[in-house]
């Protein structure tokens, strides 16, 4: 396993881990599901689209909780890698 793949699975494993234990990223996350169903057909469509206002409204709040929802995460893993430096630096011995 190459450094990227590492990473990759530590940021899709802090992912499900704060889906478990954070309402609000769980809450941004299904909430922007929700949306998507909503605005994928508009998105995908060929011709010109008209947008109702509810419409506007799913996009509007599917880049909303998609924003907070990248802020929880990025939050999380800031603390996380903090945390993991220290462990680290304990480890080799320059931490008591």
């Amino acid at each position: 396993m190459n450094f990227e793949t590492f990473l990759e699975n530590r940021i899709q494993e802090s992912k499900q881990q704060l889906y478990k234990d954070s309402g609000a990223y769980a809450l941004a996350v299904n909430t922007q599901k929700e949306c998507m169903d909503t605005i994928e057909p508009i998105v995908w469509q060929d011709n010109d689209t008209l947008i109702s206002g509810g419409d506007c409204w799913c996009f509007q709040e599917y880049f909303a909780n998609a924003q907070h929802a990248q802020r929880i995460v990025e939050t999380h893993l800031y603390r996380q890698g903090v945390k993991d430096c220290v462990q680290l630096f304990k480890n080799l011995g320059i931490l008591a």
